[in-house]
Protein backbone atom coordinates (compact mmCIF):
# COMPACT_ATOMS: atom_id res chain seq x y z
CA UNK A 1 0.00 0.00 0.00
CA UNK A 2 1.20 3.21 -0.96
CA UNK A 3 2.12 5.16 2.30
CA UNK A 4 0.85 8.49 2.04
CA UNK A 5 -2.40 6.69 0.88
CA UNK A 6 -1.99 4.81 4.43
CA UNK A 7 -1.20 7.60 6.95
CA UNK A 8 -4.33 9.35 4.68
CA UNK A 9 -6.84 7.06 6.04
CA UNK A 10 -8.84 7.76 9.10
CA UNK A 11 -7.54 6.48 12.25
CA UNK A 12 -10.36 3.34 12.15
CA UNK A 13 -9.49 2.21 8.92
CA UNK A 14 -5.99 1.87 9.31
CA UNK A 15 -6.42 -0.01 12.85
CA UNK A 16 -8.68 -2.28 10.66
CA UNK A 17 -6.40 -3.06 7.91
CA UNK A 18 -3.86 -3.81 10.90
CA UNK A 19 -5.84 -6.24 12.10
CA UNK A 20 -6.27 -7.53 9.09
CA UNK A 21 -3.06 -7.82 8.15
CA UNK A 22 -1.96 -9.12 11.81
CA UNK A 23 -4.74 -11.89 11.17
CA UNK A 24 -2.88 -13.05 7.78
CA UNK A 25 0.72 -13.28 9.19
CA UNK A 26 -0.82 -15.44 12.07
CA UNK A 27 -2.25 -18.08 9.43
CA UNK A 28 1.52 -18.32 8.23
CA UNK A 29 2.64 -21.50 10.52
CA UNK A 30 -0.85 -23.57 9.59
CA UNK A 31 -0.17 -22.90 6.14
CA UNK A 32 3.68 -23.88 6.20
CA UNK A 33 2.63 -26.78 8.40
CA UNK A 34 -0.24 -27.39 5.87
CA UNK A 35 1.84 -27.43 2.74
CA UNK A 36 4.39 -30.12 3.94
CA UNK A 37 1.31 -32.01 4.88
CA UNK A 38 0.72 -32.63 2.01
CA UNK A 39 3.23 -32.78 0.32
CA UNK A 40 4.40 -35.43 1.88
CA UNK A 41 0.63 -37.08 1.85
CA UNK A 42 1.17 -36.60 -2.31
CA UNK A 43 4.44 -38.44 -2.09
CA UNK A 44 2.96 -41.46 -0.12
CA UNK A 45 0.21 -41.83 -2.70
CA UNK A 46 2.75 -41.67 -5.93
CA UNK A 47 2.48 -38.50 -6.70
CA UNK A 48 5.91 -37.06 -7.78
CA UNK A 49 7.00 -33.46 -8.28
CA UNK A 50 9.21 -31.88 -10.97
CA UNK A 51 10.87 -29.10 -11.48
CA UNK A 52 11.92 -26.64 -14.29
CA UNK A 53 15.40 -25.32 -14.92
CA UNK A 54 14.89 -21.42 -14.87
CA UNK A 55 14.36 -20.78 -18.43
CA UNK A 56 11.70 -23.51 -18.75
CA UNK A 57 9.94 -21.87 -15.49
CA UNK A 58 9.85 -18.40 -17.05
CA UNK A 59 8.59 -19.39 -19.79
CA UNK A 60 5.82 -21.71 -18.52
CA UNK A 61 4.96 -18.33 -16.20
CA UNK A 62 4.99 -16.12 -19.40
CA UNK A 63 2.92 -18.37 -21.38
CA UNK A 64 0.53 -18.37 -18.66
CA UNK A 65 0.35 -15.39 -18.68
CA UNK A 66 -0.32 -14.90 -22.21
CA UNK A 67 -3.13 -17.06 -22.22
CA UNK A 68 -4.51 -15.88 -18.73
CA UNK A 69 -4.97 -12.36 -20.36
CA UNK A 70 -6.02 -13.45 -23.74
CA UNK A 71 -8.92 -15.10 -21.94
CA UNK A 72 -9.56 -12.18 -19.52
CA UNK A 73 -9.78 -10.16 -22.62
CA UNK A 74 -12.22 -12.04 -24.79
CA UNK A 75 -14.38 -12.39 -21.92
CA UNK A 76 -14.54 -9.11 -21.05
CA UNK A 77 -13.17 -6.79 -24.43
CA UNK A 78 -14.27 -3.68 -23.26
CA UNK A 79 -12.44 -4.05 -19.76
CA UNK A 80 -9.87 -6.87 -20.38
CA UNK A 81 -7.36 -4.40 -22.02
CA UNK A 82 -7.64 -1.81 -19.37
CA UNK A 83 -7.33 -4.65 -15.84
CA UNK A 84 -4.09 -5.14 -17.98
CA UNK A 85 -2.24 -1.95 -18.37
CA UNK A 86 -2.98 -1.93 -14.33
CA UNK A 87 -2.19 -5.10 -13.47
CA UNK A 88 0.01 -6.68 -15.24
CA UNK A 89 4.29 -6.43 -14.75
Amino acid sequence: MNLDKYKGLPARARDYLERQALGYEQQNEFWKAYNQNEAKRQAQAGIEVISFDPATAKAYVEKAKEIGWATAIKASPQYGEQLKKVLAK
